[in-house]
Protein backbone atom coordinates (compact mmCIF):
# COMPACT_ATOMS: atom_id res chain seq x y z
CA UNK A 1 0.00 0.00 0.00
CA UNK A 2 2.40 2.77 0.86
CA UNK A 3 4.42 1.94 -2.89
CA UNK A 4 1.16 2.59 -4.48
CA UNK A 5 0.61 5.79 -2.19
CA UNK A 6 4.36 6.81 -3.47
CA UNK A 7 3.95 6.25 -7.00
CA UNK A 8 -0.13 7.11 -7.43
CA UNK A 9 -0.26 10.28 -5.14
CA UNK A 10 2.89 11.70 -4.50
CA UNK A 11 3.40 10.60 -0.63
CA UNK A 12 7.14 10.80 0.52
CA UNK A 13 7.64 7.74 2.78
CA UNK A 14 9.24 8.26 5.82
CA UNK A 15 10.23 5.54 7.79
CA UNK A 16 11.52 6.08 11.40
CA UNK A 17 13.35 2.66 11.25
CA UNK A 18 15.11 3.24 8.05
CA UNK A 19 16.16 6.45 9.55
CA UNK A 20 17.71 4.66 12.75
CA UNK A 21 19.71 2.08 10.60
CA UNK A 22 21.09 4.45 8.06
CA UNK A 23 22.20 6.39 11.24
CA UNK A 24 23.56 3.21 12.82
CA UNK A 25 25.38 2.40 9.68
CA UNK A 26 26.87 5.74 9.21
CA UNK A 27 28.87 5.18 12.25
CA UNK A 28 28.19 9.31 13.61
CA UNK A 29 27.38 10.04 17.00
CA UNK A 30 23.78 10.18 17.05
CA UNK A 31 24.54 6.25 15.41
CA UNK A 32 26.57 5.15 17.63
CA UNK A 33 23.83 6.38 20.31
CA UNK A 34 20.96 4.64 19.01
CA UNK A 35 23.37 1.45 18.71
CA UNK A 36 23.85 1.54 22.38
CA UNK A 37 20.26 1.52 23.09
CA UNK A 38 19.39 -1.25 20.29
CA UNK A 39 21.68 -3.65 21.60
CA UNK A 40 20.92 -3.24 24.98
CA UNK A 41 17.11 -4.52 24.10
CA UNK A 42 16.03 -1.27 24.91
CA UNK A 43 13.70 1.06 22.87
CA UNK A 44 14.98 4.36 21.39
CA UNK A 45 13.44 6.86 23.96
CA UNK A 46 10.39 8.72 22.31
CA UNK A 47 12.74 12.39 22.73
CA UNK A 48 15.29 11.36 20.54
CA UNK A 49 12.84 9.59 17.92
CA UNK A 50 10.89 12.74 17.68
CA UNK A 51 13.97 15.09 17.70
CA UNK A 52 14.83 12.72 14.59
CA UNK A 53 11.64 12.24 12.78
CA UNK A 54 10.78 16.50 13.02
CA UNK A 55 14.13 16.85 11.77
CA UNK A 56 13.41 14.99 8.65
CA UNK A 57 9.50 16.61 8.43
CA UNK A 58 11.65 19.90 8.53
CA UNK A 59 14.04 19.12 5.20
CA UNK A 60 10.84 18.25 3.86
CA UNK A 61 8.78 21.25 4.15
CA UNK A 62 5.77 21.73 5.49
CA UNK A 63 3.49 21.31 1.89
CA UNK A 64 5.21 17.68 1.47
CA UNK A 65 2.58 14.94 2.08
CA UNK A 66 4.30 12.50 3.81
CA UNK A 67 3.33 8.61 4.72
CA UNK A 68 5.00 7.91 8.23
CA UNK A 69 5.98 4.20 8.95
CA UNK A 70 6.78 3.23 12.62
CA UNK A 71 5.92 6.78 13.96
CA UNK A 72 3.57 7.93 15.29
CA UNK A 73 3.91 4.70 18.07
CA UNK A 74 2.97 6.41 20.97
CA UNK A 75 0.82 9.49 22.35
CA UNK A 76 3.44 11.43 22.97
CA UNK A 77 4.73 10.85 19.28
CA UNK A 78 1.51 11.81 18.35
CA UNK A 79 0.89 14.96 20.27
CA UNK A 80 4.83 16.11 19.12
CA UNK A 81 3.48 16.00 15.79
CA UNK A 82 0.36 17.96 16.12
CA UNK A 83 2.87 20.91 18.13
CA UNK A 84 5.08 21.05 15.67
CA UNK A 85 1.81 21.63 12.90
CA UNK A 86 2.01 17.74 10.91
CA UNK A 87 -1.13 16.40 12.65
CA UNK A 88 -1.96 12.98 11.88
CA UNK A 89 -4.49 13.23 10.18
CA UNK A 90 -4.82 9.09 8.70
CA UNK A 91 -4.19 6.14 10.08
CA UNK A 92 -3.28 2.78 7.79
CA UNK A 93 -3.18 -0.21 9.41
Amino acid sequence: LSKKLVRDYGYVHVSSGDFLRREISSGSKLGQQVQTIVDSGALVPDDLLIKLVLHQLEELGPSTQVLLDGFPRTVGQAEALTAHHRPVDQVLR
